[in-house]
């Protein structure tokens, strides 16, 4: 048991936290990674005006990326590859080194330079990846090469990783121990191999140790919701009296299907919310999901039923699901609709397969690898509502709620015009409270401390106290140029954007 302990910790090392260039160690960055200082939310620039305090340097960064990054990121803002190189610097870093052929499937380490802007920057198809156009000006770019004197730095040996813990855990199976530490170890050697595969972002020792918290939280609840109240002490095969087969066959190879649950994202997005309906593929999985499932449902009511209790249990999961629904009905009205993560319907089914059939036994298996799966890879039960606000709830209609207008304070743009030089433009601003009628700014005073601040294309141009600025535009198509201006927030107020 050591022996294997000390194989699978050394295996892991080499695997994600030994990597090495000539350019020293690579930071590690995660699919979503992009430079926090090239934000792209207005108001949140930390580059000050037209950039100037985020000038490039001109040094090569080496960086490494997870595996994958090209795929399973189905929001326009988690894919975000704005350009072909150059880059705009507020792309995902990753999916753009994928973009550029610097990486593959299984990540790798290369080098990043933040050099200046462009005018404009083209969109293309490049090794699976969609980049997006931006016909306008920005100040920053992103350039890629090659990792030079790379060492461990992909991630192709994952799946060794898992057959080497599988071959491991059904070996000290053949050992014969008793099956309360041959349930831990299952359960111990797969929540971690679980969570080391997750994009846990910066992976590091530091995090694993982090990530020992987190374990914590994992033992405590399966110690009193899995082997006691789940009755996995009294369910799980006798280990110590052989049934070799039926643990690898029944307990182990159910569970490790489920325990790569995440892995359905890379060929779409499932979540249980309204966006499911929105196309066929959403459905379609989950109706062959129930078809496969359906066996195992038919033999845990079954054992129920022989019990004598099949009544009292749809009695009640009759109730629980009432009882959901009514809450989502509630929770609608404030925007918020249903959604169940996969860890929590895999607790209450792990609960509810009672029984000692081999189906029943296969569906706890199944539950609970969805179970590891979700605490180990997405993270712990806080931070993964059963409610959240999410995008298909409530599609966005593409009103515009002009009454939010009637805020005295709130910043609009009352002309943009064009200029004397045919590549600028002439921006006019104001407070509602300060509008006549005519929509022409009035009675105000230029003095009274007021600040505004503006920016185009998320970097400030402008900051003081004036209500108009002529701007230039870039490009070949003036609309691509955004601009935004609000009141720069003074202590105790609220800032006020348009």
């Amino acid at each position: 048991m050591i022996l294997g302990a000390a194989i699978i910790i050394t295996s892991y090392y080499f695997h994600f936290f030994a990597a090495s260039t000539d350019g020293g160690s690579p930071t590690v960055l995660s699919c979503r990674s992009a430079f926090l200082r090239y934000n792209t939310d207005f108001g949140e620039s930390q580059c000050g005006l037209w950039g100037r305090e985020c000038s490039p340097g001109g040094r090569w960064i080496p960086m490494r990326c997870n595996g994958l990054c090209g795929h399973g990121l189905h929001s326009p803002t988690d894919s975000r590859v704005i350009g072909s190189g150059p880059y705009r610097a507020d792309s995902r870093i990753c999916i753009a080194a994928w973009h550029a052929g610097v990486i593959g499937w299984g990540g790798g380490c290369f080098e990043v330079k933040i050099g200046s802007g462009a005018a404009q920057f083209e969109a293309s198809q490049r090794h699976g990846v969609d980049s997006v156009a931006f016909d306008s000006w920005y100040p920053f770019s992103m350039e890629f090469r090659p990792a030079a004197g790379s060492q461990n730095c992909g991630y192709e040996a994952t799946p060794a990783l898992l057959a080497l813990n599988a071959l491991l855990v059904a070996g000290f199976l053949w050992l014969r121990p008793p099956k309360r530490v041959f349930f831990w170890t299952m359960i111990t050697t797969f929540w971690w191999y679980c969570a080391l595969i997750s994009p846990m972002g910066y992976r590091s020792v530091d995090t694993c140790f982090q990530y020992m918290g987190r374990f914590a939280y994992f033992v405590f609840g399966a110690e009193v919701l899995l082997w006691q109240f789940g009755n996995a002490k009294c369910t799980f095969p006798d280990t110590a009296a052989g049934h070799v087969l039926d643990v690898i066959l029944i307990e182990m190879l159910p569970l490790l299907a489920t325990l790569h649950w995440h892995l359905l994202s890379y060929v779409g997005s499932y979540s249980l919310n309204g966006a499911l309906f929105q196309s066929w593929e959403g459905p379609m999985v989950f109706l062959v999901g129930s078809l496969v499932l359906l066996p195992m449902v038919i033999g845990v009511l079954r054992d129920w039923r022989r019990a004598g209790l099949l009544g009292w249990v749809l009695r009640r999961v009759l109730a629980i699901v009432v009882g959901i629904i009514l809450l989502t009905l509630v929770f609608s009205t404030s925007n918020f609709g249903l959604h169940l993560h996969h860890y929590f319907v895999a607790l209450l089914a792990y609960l509810g397969s009672r029984g000692r059939s081999r189906w029943t036994a296969m569906a706890r298996a199944l539950c609970l690898g969805a179970l590891i799966n979700g605490l180990s890879h997405y993270g712990e039960t806080y931070e993964l509502p059963i409610w959240y606000e999410g995008l298909g709830w409530y599609p966005p209609s593409g009103n515009v709620n002009t009454g939010s207008w009637g805020d005295g304070e709130q910043v609009i743009f009352t002309a943009a015009e064009a200029a004397n030089v045919s590549d600028e433009v002439l921006l006019r601003w104001s407070l509602v409270r300060d509008l006549s009628a005519g929509n022409c700014t009035e009675g105000y005073d230029p003095k009274d401390g007021t600040i505004f601040v503006v920016e185009m294309n998320h970097i400030e141009i402008y900051r003081g106290p004036d209500r108009y600025i002529t701007a230039p535009i870039f490009g070949s198509v003036p609309g691509d140029t955004a601009y935004a201006a609000w009141q720069e927030p003074q202590k105790g107020c609220h800032e006020r954007r348009a």
